[in-house]
Protein backbone atom coordinates (compact mmCIF):
# COMPACT_ATOMS: atom_id res chain seq x y z
CA UNK A 1 0.00 0.00 0.00
CA UNK A 2 2.89 2.30 0.44
CA UNK A 3 4.58 1.90 -2.60
CA UNK A 4 2.78 4.43 -4.51
CA UNK A 5 5.38 6.78 -6.11
CA UNK A 6 2.54 9.51 -7.29
CA UNK A 7 0.87 10.42 -4.08
CA UNK A 8 -0.84 13.58 -3.47
CA UNK A 9 0.52 16.31 -1.29
CA UNK A 10 -2.06 16.95 1.36
CA UNK A 11 -2.11 20.20 3.43
CA UNK A 12 -4.60 20.51 6.44
CA UNK A 13 -5.08 23.97 7.71
CA UNK A 14 -6.50 24.61 10.98
CA UNK A 15 -5.80 26.69 14.30
CA UNK A 16 -2.68 26.17 15.85
CA UNK A 17 -2.55 27.60 19.80
CA UNK A 18 -0.96 25.95 22.75
CA UNK A 19 -3.74 26.81 25.34
CA UNK A 20 -5.86 24.22 26.26
CA UNK A 21 -9.04 24.63 23.64
CA UNK A 22 -6.70 24.58 20.86
CA UNK A 23 -5.28 21.15 21.51
CA UNK A 24 -8.13 19.48 19.76
CA UNK A 25 -7.02 20.70 16.68
CA UNK A 26 -3.29 19.50 17.26
CA UNK A 27 -5.29 15.96 17.85
CA UNK A 28 -7.73 16.03 14.77
CA UNK A 29 -4.69 16.97 12.22
CA UNK A 30 -2.66 14.00 13.75
CA UNK A 31 -5.54 11.31 13.59
CA UNK A 32 -6.32 12.90 9.87
CA UNK A 33 -2.81 12.72 8.71
CA UNK A 34 -2.60 9.05 9.97
CA UNK A 35 -5.95 7.67 8.62
CA UNK A 36 -5.04 9.23 5.40
CA UNK A 37 -1.35 8.29 4.87
CA UNK A 38 -2.78 4.81 6.00
CA UNK A 39 -4.30 4.69 2.50
CA UNK A 40 -0.92 4.68 0.75
CA UNK A 41 -2.83 7.22 -1.98
CA UNK A 42 -1.45 10.80 0.47
CA UNK A 43 1.71 12.36 2.08
CA UNK A 44 0.63 15.00 4.46
CA UNK A 45 2.20 18.30 5.88
CA UNK A 46 1.95 17.90 9.51
CA UNK A 47 3.40 21.71 11.49
CA UNK A 48 3.71 19.27 14.43
CA UNK A 49 6.15 16.93 12.80
CA UNK A 50 8.23 19.45 10.44
CA UNK A 51 11.71 20.02 11.13
CA UNK A 52 13.80 22.73 12.05
CA UNK A 53 14.56 25.22 9.31
CA UNK A 54 16.73 28.15 8.56
CA UNK A 55 13.54 29.98 7.18
CA UNK A 56 10.30 31.20 9.22
CA UNK A 57 7.59 28.97 10.46
CA UNK A 58 5.49 31.09 8.04
CA UNK A 59 7.67 30.95 5.35
CA UNK A 60 8.37 27.14 5.54
CA UNK A 61 4.64 26.30 6.20
CA UNK A 62 3.38 28.22 3.03
CA UNK A 63 6.02 27.20 0.58
CA UNK A 64 4.41 23.60 1.49
CA UNK A 65 1.09 24.72 1.20
CA UNK A 66 1.74 26.51 -1.91
CA UNK A 67 3.36 22.93 -2.93
CA UNK A 68 0.20 20.63 -2.21
CA UNK A 69 -2.18 19.03 -4.23
CA UNK A 70 -5.48 19.55 -2.20
CA UNK A 71 -5.98 21.30 1.10
CA UNK A 72 -8.22 20.54 3.98
CA UNK A 73 -9.43 23.49 6.18
CA UNK A 74 -11.01 22.96 9.93
CA UNK A 75 -12.98 25.55 11.70
CA UNK A 76 -14.63 25.53 15.00
CA UNK A 77 -17.46 28.10 14.18
CA UNK A 78 -16.85 29.25 17.92
CA UNK A 79 -13.10 30.11 17.04
CA UNK A 80 -14.13 31.53 13.82
CA UNK A 81 -11.24 31.97 11.47
CA UNK A 82 -7.68 32.86 12.82
CA UNK A 83 -5.37 35.39 10.85
CA UNK A 84 -3.20 32.23 10.01
CA UNK A 85 -5.81 30.38 8.47
CA UNK A 86 -7.21 33.72 6.90
CA UNK A 87 -3.89 34.11 5.15
CA UNK A 88 -3.48 30.60 4.49
CA UNK A 89 -6.89 30.22 2.56
CA UNK A 90 -5.32 33.73 0.42
CA UNK A 91 -2.37 31.26 -0.82
CA UNK A 92 -5.56 28.76 -1.96
CA UNK A 93 -7.59 31.12 -4.00
CA UNK A 94 -4.33 32.76 -5.13
CA UNK A 95 -2.92 29.74 -6.35
CA UNK A 96 -6.54 27.46 -7.18
CA UNK A 97 -5.51 25.03 -4.92
CA UNK A 98 -8.29 22.11 -4.49
CA UNK A 99 -9.56 22.45 -1.06
CA UNK A 100 -12.25 21.15 1.14
CA UNK A 101 -13.86 22.79 4.16
CA UNK A 102 -15.03 21.39 7.01
CA UNK A 103 -17.12 23.92 10.03
CA UNK A 104 -17.63 22.64 13.56
CA UNK A 105 -20.88 23.54 15.04
CA UNK A 106 -20.36 21.30 17.77
CA UNK A 107 -20.65 24.58 20.03
CA UNK A 108 -21.77 27.70 18.19
CA UNK A 109 -24.38 26.52 15.24
CA UNK A 110 -24.07 29.84 13.10
CA UNK A 111 -22.18 29.93 10.20
CA UNK A 112 -19.36 31.93 10.12
CA UNK A 113 -18.58 34.26 7.29
CA UNK A 114 -16.19 32.16 5.23
CA UNK A 115 -19.12 29.85 5.55
CA UNK A 116 -21.60 32.23 3.94
CA UNK A 117 -19.25 33.03 0.82
CA UNK A 118 -18.42 29.36 0.27
CA UNK A 119 -22.10 29.40 -0.37
CA UNK A 120 -21.67 30.76 -3.89
CA UNK A 121 -22.88 28.00 -6.05
CA UNK A 122 -19.20 28.22 -8.42
CA UNK A 123 -17.53 27.85 -4.61
CA UNK A 124 -15.53 24.70 -3.40
CA UNK A 125 -17.10 22.05 -1.56
CA UNK A 126 -17.79 22.28 2.41
CA UNK A 127 -19.21 20.07 5.19
CA UNK A 128 -20.70 21.11 8.44
CA UNK A 129 -19.97 18.69 10.82
CA UNK A 130 -21.07 17.99 14.52
CA UNK A 131 -17.91 16.90 15.95
CA UNK A 132 -13.88 16.76 15.20
CA UNK A 133 -14.48 12.95 15.55
CA UNK A 134 -17.00 13.45 12.56
CA UNK A 135 -13.72 15.12 10.87
CA UNK A 136 -11.29 12.69 11.61
CA UNK A 137 -13.77 9.92 10.44
CA UNK A 138 -14.96 11.40 6.92
CA UNK A 139 -12.32 13.34 5.62
CA UNK A 140 -10.22 10.45 4.20
CA UNK A 141 -13.74 9.13 2.47
CA UNK A 142 -14.54 13.02 1.58
CA UNK A 143 -11.12 12.95 -0.22
CA UNK A 144 -10.90 9.95 -1.92
CA UNK A 145 -14.49 10.65 -3.79
CA UNK A 146 -13.36 13.82 -4.35
CA UNK A 147 -10.07 12.73 -6.36
CA UNK A 148 -12.06 10.12 -7.80
CA UNK A 149 -14.51 12.50 -9.19
CA UNK A 150 -11.73 15.09 -10.34
CA UNK A 151 -10.54 12.01 -12.45
CA UNK A 152 -13.59 11.38 -14.00
CA UNK A 153 -14.24 14.91 -14.97
CA UNK A 154 -10.53 15.19 -16.22
CA UNK A 155 -11.20 12.11 -18.48
CA UNK A 156 -14.48 13.52 -19.93
CA UNK A 157 -12.31 16.37 -20.91
CA UNK A 158 -9.97 14.64 -22.49
CA UNK A 159 -12.19 12.96 -24.50
CA UNK A 160 -13.64 15.73 -25.54
CA UNK A 161 -10.26 17.75 -26.84
CA UNK A 162 -10.81 18.44 -30.09
CA UNK A 163 -6.89 18.28 -30.85
CA UNK A 164 -5.50 15.43 -30.79
CA UNK A 165 -1.35 14.92 -30.18
CA UNK A 166 0.50 13.08 -33.23
CA UNK A 167 2.84 11.44 -31.91
CA UNK A 168 4.44 10.51 -35.83
CA UNK A 169 6.99 13.20 -37.07
CA UNK A 170 6.15 12.66 -40.82
CA UNK A 171 6.61 15.42 -43.44
CA UNK A 172 6.78 15.98 -46.86
CA UNK A 173 10.83 15.88 -47.20
CA UNK A 174 13.44 13.13 -48.37
CA UNK A 175 15.46 14.73 -44.82
CA UNK A 176 12.35 13.96 -42.76
CA UNK A 177 11.64 10.06 -44.26
CA UNK A 178 11.58 7.40 -41.86
CA UNK A 179 15.32 6.72 -43.91
CA UNK A 180 16.96 9.44 -42.36
CA UNK A 181 16.31 9.05 -38.56
CA UNK A 182 16.66 6.31 -36.94
CA UNK A 183 13.55 5.54 -34.49
CA UNK A 184 14.93 6.41 -31.39
CA UNK A 185 16.12 9.58 -32.58
CA UNK A 186 12.89 10.70 -32.31
CA UNK A 187 12.73 10.23 -28.53
CA UNK A 188 12.71 12.79 -26.42
CA UNK A 189 10.72 12.20 -23.47
CA UNK A 190 13.46 14.22 -21.41
CA UNK A 191 12.32 17.37 -22.96
CA UNK A 192 8.27 16.69 -22.95
CA UNK A 193 8.71 16.07 -19.50
CA UNK A 194 10.82 19.28 -18.27
CA UNK A 195 8.78 21.71 -21.08
CA UNK A 196 5.21 20.07 -19.22
CA UNK A 197 6.57 20.72 -16.06
CA UNK A 198 7.85 24.25 -16.75
CA UNK A 199 4.55 24.86 -18.84
CA UNK A 200 1.72 23.29 -16.47
CA UNK A 201 3.30 22.44 -13.36
CA UNK A 202 3.00 18.91 -13.71
CA UNK A 203 5.49 18.24 -10.99
CA UNK A 204 6.57 14.91 -12.88
CA UNK A 205 9.35 13.53 -11.66
CA UNK A 206 12.36 13.40 -14.44
CA UNK A 207 14.02 9.69 -13.96
CA UNK A 208 17.14 10.20 -15.95
CA UNK A 209 18.93 7.19 -16.79
CA UNK A 210 22.65 8.48 -16.74
CA UNK A 211 23.89 5.00 -18.22
CA UNK A 212 22.31 5.81 -21.53
CA UNK A 213 23.33 9.53 -22.09
CA UNK A 214 21.70 9.95 -25.23
CA UNK A 215 21.03 12.40 -27.63
CA UNK A 216 17.77 13.49 -25.48
CA UNK A 217 19.76 13.62 -22.46
CA UNK A 218 21.81 16.33 -23.61
CA UNK A 219 18.94 18.38 -25.00
CA UNK A 220 17.77 17.88 -21.51
CA UNK A 221 21.01 18.98 -19.54
CA UNK A 222 21.18 22.23 -22.02
CA UNK A 223 17.75 23.65 -20.84
CA UNK A 224 19.81 24.45 -17.73
CA UNK A 225 21.65 27.33 -20.26
CA UNK A 226 17.98 28.37 -21.40
CA UNK A 227 16.36 27.86 -18.00
CA UNK A 228 18.45 28.24 -15.40
CA UNK A 229 21.85 29.37 -14.06
CA UNK A 230 24.55 27.11 -15.83
CA UNK A 231 26.46 28.77 -19.09
CA UNK A 232 27.66 27.76 -22.05
CA UNK A 233 31.24 26.58 -20.75
CA UNK A 234 29.88 24.17 -18.16
CA UNK A 235 27.92 22.34 -20.72
CA UNK A 236 29.71 19.15 -22.53
CA UNK A 237 29.93 20.29 -26.34
CA UNK A 238 31.53 17.47 -26.68
CA UNK A 239 29.32 14.74 -25.74
CA UNK A 240 26.78 16.72 -26.87
CA UNK A 241 28.18 16.38 -30.41
CA UNK A 242 28.91 12.92 -29.81
CA UNK A 243 25.47 11.95 -29.03
CA UNK A 244 23.72 14.19 -32.30
CA UNK A 245 26.91 11.99 -34.46
CA UNK A 246 25.28 9.04 -33.73
CA UNK A 247 21.15 10.50 -35.44
CA UNK A 248 22.52 12.58 -38.56
CA UNK A 249 24.29 11.65 -41.94
CA UNK A 250 27.77 12.44 -42.15
CA UNK A 251 27.44 15.41 -44.64
CA UNK A 252 24.32 16.92 -41.81
CA UNK A 253 26.80 16.29 -38.83
CA UNK A 254 29.49 17.69 -40.26
CA UNK A 255 27.86 21.38 -40.83
CA UNK A 256 25.86 20.97 -37.77
CA UNK A 257 29.06 21.08 -35.70
CA UNK A 258 30.79 23.91 -36.74
CA UNK A 259 27.16 25.35 -36.07
CA UNK A 260 27.32 24.27 -32.93
CA UNK A 261 30.91 26.11 -32.68
CA UNK A 262 29.78 29.00 -33.73
CA UNK A 263 26.91 29.24 -31.15
CA UNK A 264 29.55 28.36 -28.33
CA UNK A 265 31.33 31.69 -29.48
CA UNK A 266 28.34 33.23 -29.57
CA UNK A 267 27.18 32.41 -26.04
CA UNK A 268 30.91 33.65 -25.12
CA UNK A 269 30.66 36.77 -26.70
CA UNK A 270 33.20 35.84 -29.39
CA UNK A 271 30.88 37.44 -32.18
CA UNK A 272 33.52 38.04 -35.15
CA UNK A 273 34.76 33.87 -34.22
CA UNK A 274 31.11 32.79 -34.37
CA UNK A 275 30.02 34.90 -37.82
CA UNK A 276 33.45 33.19 -39.35
CA UNK A 277 32.02 29.69 -38.45
CA UNK A 278 28.63 30.27 -39.19
CA UNK A 279 29.48 31.96 -42.73
CA UNK A 280 31.74 28.58 -43.25
CA UNK A 281 29.06 26.54 -42.58
CA UNK A 282 27.22 27.92 -45.22
CA UNK A 283 29.51 27.66 -47.65
CA UNK A 284 30.02 23.56 -46.78
CA UNK A 285 26.10 23.53 -46.79
CA UNK A 286 25.84 25.04 -50.39
CA UNK A 287 28.69 23.01 -52.39
CA UNK A 288 27.04 19.95 -51.00
CA UNK A 289 24.18 19.38 -53.57
CA UNK A 290 22.65 16.35 -51.27
CA UNK A 291 22.12 19.33 -48.36
CA UNK A 292 18.39 20.19 -48.44
CA UNK A 293 17.47 23.99 -49.01
CA UNK A 294 15.52 24.70 -45.94
CA UNK A 295 18.43 23.83 -44.35
CA UNK A 296 21.12 25.99 -45.83
CA UNK A 297 17.97 28.82 -45.96
CA UNK A 298 18.39 28.38 -42.09
CA UNK A 299 21.60 28.78 -41.45
CA UNK A 300 21.41 32.41 -43.61
CA UNK A 301 19.09 32.89 -41.20
CA UNK A 302 21.24 33.01 -38.22
CA UNK A 303 23.39 34.85 -40.51
CA UNK A 304 21.39 37.83 -40.88
CA UNK A 305 20.51 37.95 -37.24
CA UNK A 306 23.74 37.76 -35.40
CA UNK A 307 24.81 40.38 -38.02
CA UNK A 308 22.53 42.64 -37.09
CA UNK A 309 22.74 41.79 -33.09
CA UNK A 310 26.57 42.79 -33.53
CA UNK A 311 25.76 46.02 -35.34
CA UNK A 312 23.14 46.79 -32.87
CA UNK A 313 25.76 46.28 -29.76
CA UNK A 314 28.30 48.32 -31.71
CA UNK A 315 25.71 50.87 -32.17
CA UNK A 316 25.65 50.16 -36.18
CA UNK A 317 23.11 50.06 -39.18
CA UNK A 318 24.62 47.60 -41.54
CA UNK A 319 21.94 48.51 -44.44
CA UNK A 320 24.01 45.46 -46.81
CA UNK A 321 23.64 42.83 -44.36
CA UNK A 322 25.05 39.54 -46.32
CA UNK A 323 22.85 36.53 -45.11
CA UNK A 324 19.76 38.92 -45.73
CA UNK A 325 21.20 39.54 -49.20
CA UNK A 326 21.91 35.54 -49.93
CA UNK A 327 18.27 34.86 -48.78
CA UNK A 328 16.80 37.33 -50.91
CA UNK A 329 18.44 35.29 -54.16
CA UNK A 330 16.87 31.83 -52.64
CA UNK A 331 14.28 30.65 -54.99
CA UNK A 332 12.09 28.97 -52.29
CA UNK A 333 9.88 30.20 -49.46
CA UNK A 334 11.66 29.38 -46.31
CA UNK A 335 10.13 26.43 -44.62
CA UNK A 336 11.21 24.52 -41.61
CA UNK A 337 9.87 20.75 -41.80
CA UNK A 338 8.29 19.82 -38.45
CA UNK A 339 9.18 22.82 -36.68
CA UNK A 340 7.15 25.30 -38.72
CA UNK A 341 4.16 22.33 -38.61
CA UNK A 342 4.00 21.95 -35.01
CA UNK A 343 4.11 26.16 -34.28
CA UNK A 344 1.02 25.88 -36.62
CA UNK A 345 -0.46 23.18 -34.71
CA UNK A 346 0.28 25.30 -31.07
CA UNK A 347 -0.88 28.65 -32.74
CA UNK A 348 -3.94 26.62 -34.10
CA UNK A 349 -4.64 25.72 -31.10
CA UNK A 350 -4.18 28.94 -28.94
CA UNK A 351 -6.51 30.86 -31.99
CA UNK A 352 -9.20 28.15 -31.45
CA UNK A 353 -9.33 28.59 -28.21
CA UNK A 354 -9.12 32.10 -28.03
CA UNK A 355 -12.62 31.84 -30.02
CA UNK A 356 -14.00 29.40 -27.90
CA UNK A 357 -13.46 31.84 -24.80
CA UNK A 358 -14.68 34.91 -26.35
CA UNK A 359 -18.12 33.65 -27.25
CA UNK A 360 -17.92 32.86 -23.60
CA UNK A 361 -20.04 36.32 -23.26
CA UNK A 362 -16.58 37.47 -21.05
CA UNK A 363 -17.06 34.79 -18.91
CA UNK A 364 -13.60 34.76 -17.27
CA UNK A 365 -12.36 31.61 -16.53
CA UNK A 366 -11.95 27.82 -18.44
CA UNK A 367 -11.07 24.79 -17.58
CA UNK A 368 -8.89 22.23 -19.61
CA UNK A 369 -8.01 18.56 -19.64
CA UNK A 370 -4.72 17.31 -20.33
CA UNK A 371 -2.68 20.05 -22.66
CA UNK A 372 0.25 18.22 -22.10
CA UNK A 373 0.07 17.35 -26.12
CA UNK A 374 0.88 21.15 -26.38
CA UNK A 375 4.10 20.78 -24.17
CA UNK A 376 5.15 17.77 -26.66
CA UNK A 377 4.67 19.94 -29.50
CA UNK A 378 6.82 23.05 -27.91
CA UNK A 379 9.50 19.88 -26.75
CA UNK A 380 9.76 18.19 -30.03
CA UNK A 381 10.39 21.77 -31.57
CA UNK A 382 13.02 22.03 -29.71
CA UNK A 383 14.69 18.96 -29.97
CA UNK A 384 14.69 19.84 -33.71
CA UNK A 385 16.39 23.34 -33.73
CA UNK A 386 19.08 21.74 -31.36
CA UNK A 387 19.61 18.29 -34.17
CA UNK A 388 20.25 20.98 -36.45
CA UNK A 389 22.13 23.83 -34.51
CA UNK A 390 19.96 26.70 -35.45
CA UNK A 391 20.49 29.68 -32.63
CA UNK A 392 17.48 31.59 -34.05
CA UNK A 393 14.76 29.13 -33.22
CA UNK A 394 16.66 27.75 -30.32
CA UNK A 395 16.35 31.82 -28.79
CA UNK A 396 12.75 31.77 -30.23
CA UNK A 397 11.68 29.16 -27.29
CA UNK A 398 10.95 32.05 -24.82
CA UNK A 399 8.45 33.55 -27.02
CA UNK A 400 6.64 30.63 -28.59
CA UNK A 401 6.01 29.32 -25.13
CA UNK A 402 5.21 32.73 -23.88
CA UNK A 403 2.23 32.64 -26.63
CA UNK A 404 0.83 29.43 -24.94
CA UNK A 405 1.11 31.20 -21.77
CA UNK A 406 -0.50 34.19 -22.75
CA UNK A 407 -3.86 32.23 -23.82
CA UNK A 408 -3.60 30.37 -20.39
CA UNK A 409 -3.51 33.15 -18.74
CA UNK A 410 -6.80 34.97 -20.28
CA UNK A 411 -9.03 32.32 -20.22
CA UNK A 412 -8.38 30.83 -16.85
CA UNK A 413 -6.99 33.52 -14.39
CA UNK A 414 -4.50 31.32 -12.93
CA UNK A 415 -2.25 32.81 -10.74
CA UNK A 416 1.07 30.50 -11.32
CA UNK A 417 0.26 31.06 -15.33
CA UNK A 418 0.49 34.74 -14.82
CA UNK A 419 3.63 34.97 -13.17
CA UNK A 420 4.95 32.43 -15.40
CA UNK A 421 4.06 35.09 -18.38
CA UNK A 422 5.73 37.59 -16.49
CA UNK A 423 9.16 35.44 -16.85
CA UNK A 424 8.45 35.11 -19.98
CA UNK A 425 7.74 38.09 -21.35
CA UNK A 426 10.65 39.87 -19.37
CA UNK A 427 12.80 36.96 -21.52
CA UNK A 428 12.09 38.77 -24.47
CA UNK A 429 13.81 41.60 -23.90
CA UNK A 430 10.77 43.61 -24.90
CA UNK A 431 9.71 45.98 -22.09
CA UNK A 432 6.59 47.62 -23.90
CA UNK A 433 5.51 44.18 -24.38
CA UNK A 434 5.99 43.73 -21.15
CA UNK A 435 4.34 47.17 -19.30
CA UNK A 436 0.91 45.55 -21.67
CA UNK A 437 1.13 42.33 -19.78
CA UNK A 438 1.29 44.23 -16.64
CA UNK A 439 -1.41 46.29 -17.40
CA UNK A 440 -3.67 44.05 -18.85
CA UNK A 441 -3.88 41.95 -15.52
CA UNK A 442 -5.40 44.14 -13.32
CA UNK A 443 -3.43 43.96 -9.83
CA UNK A 444 -0.70 41.87 -11.00
CA UNK A 445 2.19 43.63 -8.95
CA UNK A 446 -0.05 44.23 -5.88
CA UNK A 447 -0.89 40.48 -5.71
CA UNK A 448 3.32 39.82 -5.68
CA UNK A 449 4.71 38.53 -2.68
CA UNK A 450 9.02 39.27 -2.24
CA UNK A 451 9.57 35.66 -3.20
CA UNK A 452 7.70 36.18 -6.23
CA UNK A 453 9.15 38.93 -7.41
CA UNK A 454 12.91 37.39 -6.18
CA UNK A 455 12.23 34.68 -8.70
CA UNK A 456 11.07 36.89 -11.45
CA UNK A 457 13.84 38.89 -11.17
CA UNK A 458 16.40 35.61 -10.88
CA UNK A 459 14.73 34.20 -14.33
CA UNK A 460 15.90 37.05 -15.85
CA UNK A 461 19.33 35.86 -15.66
CA UNK A 462 18.61 32.81 -17.60
CA UNK A 463 19.34 35.09 -20.70
CA UNK A 464 22.12 34.36 -22.33
CA UNK A 465 24.75 36.02 -23.41
CA UNK A 466 25.46 38.88 -20.92
CA UNK A 467 24.28 41.79 -23.35
CA UNK A 468 20.82 40.12 -23.19
CA UNK A 469 21.36 39.09 -19.76
CA UNK A 470 21.46 42.92 -19.14
CA UNK A 471 18.72 44.08 -20.65
CA UNK A 472 16.49 41.48 -19.12
CA UNK A 473 17.87 42.62 -15.13
CA UNK A 474 17.56 46.26 -16.27
CA UNK A 475 13.40 45.07 -17.29
CA UNK A 476 13.36 42.86 -14.64
CA UNK A 477 14.27 45.71 -11.96
CA UNK A 478 12.52 48.42 -13.33
CA UNK A 479 9.02 46.20 -13.43
CA UNK A 480 9.35 44.80 -9.81
CA UNK A 481 12.40 46.05 -8.21
CA UNK A 482 9.98 48.20 -6.26
CA UNK A 483 8.72 44.80 -4.77
CA UNK A 484 11.96 43.13 -3.66
CA UNK A 485 12.05 42.41 0.04
CA UNK A 486 15.02 44.72 1.73
CA UNK A 487 17.19 41.86 2.19
CA UNK A 488 18.01 41.78 -1.11
CA UNK A 489 20.05 44.65 -1.19
CA UNK A 490 22.57 43.20 -3.91
CA UNK A 491 19.79 43.44 -6.54
CA UNK A 492 19.40 46.83 -5.27
CA UNK A 493 22.94 48.41 -4.73
CA UNK A 494 23.39 46.77 -8.14
CA UNK A 495 20.75 48.53 -10.21
CA UNK A 496 19.96 51.83 -8.44
CA UNK A 497 22.43 54.23 -10.13
CA UNK A 498 19.46 53.59 -12.85
CA UNK A 499 16.39 54.11 -11.16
Amino acid sequence: MDNYRNKLKVFISSKIGSNENDQKYMLARTAAKKVLEMTGLFTVYSFETAGPSTGSAIDDYQEELKASDVCIVLIDNKDGVPEGVKKEIETINKFRIPTLYYFCEERNNQPTQLQEILQNPAGPKFSVIPSFNKFIENCTVNLVDDVLSTYKIKRSLNVQNDVSEDNNLTVQTQLMSSSFYKKEALMNSYCRAFFNNLIFDEKNEIDVDKTDKNFDYYCYKFLSVLFGNDDIESFNMDLFLESLQKILPPNYYEIVKIRWNSNQKYYLEKHDESMELLRKAFEMAKKDGNIEEWFIQDILIDLRNKENEIAELNNEVHRNNYGQNLLNEQKDRVYYPIVDRNEKELLDWIEKDRQKHDLKNNYRESYYGDLSFLGNLIADNYYQMMMFGSLTHISRIYLVIQKLVYQLSVTSDYWPYIVLLLKLTILTSDYNKVEKIVGSFENILEQMDETEARDIYEWSNYLKPSHQQFKANLIAMRTIGLYLNDSDCSYVNKWHIFF
